[in-house]
């Protein structure tokens, strides 16, 4: 049974869910049969023999699921969208894919792919992210990863991963690609909290929000991953009580004032990250562009940052240099460097040199590294932490991070770098701008020619 022959048949699955459940609903219930299948295989074939009974099949199902719910209480055992479908459809997906010749590891793969391909919401700019921060992780084989920005739960062909932690923020794709994941025989944690509010937790306690003892015990560790994507999210000043938990476990880089700014948490997300990573690990954090030249508490954190040598890269996240606003990537790194430098690259080149590093399958999206040799990039500078520390302005906002306070913009670095670029990119650069031009003059014209 190939991928072909395993989308034919979850296509005419959906054709006999047709009425019942809406196209992404049958797929959010298939990726619940394929992973009661991987757990409880027995459980399928018992609802399928039951097609005949209505009223006793969905009873089964669903005292099933419990059972699961209170077994496992850490896998993704909902029911969702199907808590009303009827009984004899529920005995057909269970029929179809306990007995299918297709093994469950290839129909959730199928299914996977389907999915990316017709039904995950995700904005063009956030695709193009992940595909970057792919790119930038490479092959994960026997390291361990905690993805707080997720995205890349989907997308598994570069992973075998020694511990994978996964937090997605959108409760269906975390269902989905969970129990396809766990169908895939490959073994996963989702976070359902943010790991700062983990650590707040006082030893042994557990909340509503976090279901699982086993995750907030993986996040709670100090230095278990080798690498950590996050996005700090945006949520309101920890309490008084919280931060004093955080304090009383561990220290951070720099003392908690007295009283915290409200956009503090930040800082102390990224400083929670840290902690996560092993003494050779690397984070790649998305952050806001003003958190990376705030003053006050930021300052101070970013400046223990620079002090440690933590901070290896910064990248724009624009596609002009010239631009305040979107958001950056901060790279750190727990490993010492050989000098205290720090690299600021623009986006427009650094994203596009990274996937010209990567082959992409066009009809399934998959990424697969691409061996060779790196371009110079001349949208890239180097600073030394002694430099970047001196440079105070009039608002005493020392230690600024922003990459464009330190990057020209792609017409100045057109200027003083031809001898490092390509001139075939310089000439289709200026005929991108001359159209442009052309553009703009063709709509004045059609506006107010009589």
């Amino acid at each position: 049974m190939r991928n072909n022959s395993a989308l034919a048949l979850i296509l005419e699955m959906q054709k006999l869910c047709k009425g019942y459940l809406k196209a992404d609903d049958y797929l959010e219930a298939l990726s619940l049969f394929l992973a009661v299948g991987t757990v409880s295989p027995n459980t399928l074939r018992e609802t399928g023999k039951l097609i005949d009974d209505p009223k006793t099949c969905q009873e089964y199902f669903f005292s099933e699921l419990e059972r699961l719910r209170l077994t496992t209480p850490n896998k993704p055992w909902e029911t969702g969208r199907i808590a009303g479908v009827p009984g004899p459809v529920l005995a057909m997906l269970a029929r179809v894919v306990s007995g299918s010749s297709a093994s469950i590891p290839e129909l959730a793969e199928a299914t996977r792919r389907y999915y990316v391909k017709n039904y995950l919401r995700r904005s063009e700019p956030d695709l193009t992210l992940q595909k970057y921060l792919q790119a930038l992780i490479g092959n994960l084989e026997g390291k361990s990863l905690l993805d707080s920005h997720c995205g890349l739960a989907l997308k598994t062909e570069l992973f075998s991963p020694a511990l994978l932690v996964l937090n997605e923020p959108d409760p269906t794709l975390s269902r989905i690609s969970h129990r396809l994941l766990i169908a895939q025989d490959i073994d996963v944690i989702f976070c359902k909290q943010d790991y700062l509010l983990a650590a707040c937790l006082t030893e042994g306690k557990s909340t509503n929000r976090d279901r699982s003892t086993l995750e907030t015990h993986a996040l709670q560790l100090k230095g278990l991953f080798d690498i950590v994507i996050a996005e700090p999210p945006t949520r309101p000043l920890l309490q008084q009580d919280q931060l004093e938990i955080l304090a009383a476990k561990f220290p951070f880089l720099t003392s908690l004032p007295s009283e915290l700014p409200s956009t503090a948490s930040t800082s102390l997300w990224i400083q929670q990250t840290l902690r996560q990573l092993n003494d050779s690990g690397t984070a790649y954090i998305i952050v806001s562009n003003g958190w990376l030249s705030r003053g006050g508490y930021d300052a101070t954190v970013r400046t223990a940052l620079i002090n440690h040598a933590y901070v290896d890269s910064i990248i724009a996240l624009e596609d002009d240099a010239n631009s305040k606003e979107n958001r950056s990537i901060l790279v750190l790194k727990k490993q010492a460097k050989d000098s205290n430098e720090i690299v600021f690259l623009n986006e427009a080149s650094a994203l596009n040199r990274a996937l010209e590093n990567v082959v992409i399958n066009e009809e399934t999206g998959d990424l697969f590294e691409n061996i060779e040799p790196k371009p110079a990039d001349p949208y890239c500078v180097t600073i030394s932490a002694e430099n970047i520390l001196s440079n105070q302005d009039l608002n005493d906002r020392s230690a600024n991070l922003l990459a464009q306070h330190y990057l020209p913009s792609i017409e100045q670095t057109a200027t003083y770098s031809d001898d490092q670029r390509d001139e075939t990119a310089i000439l289709a650069q200026a005929e991108k701008r001359a159209q442009k031009a052309q553009l703009a003059l063709k709509t004045l014209i059609e506006k107010y020619q009589p």
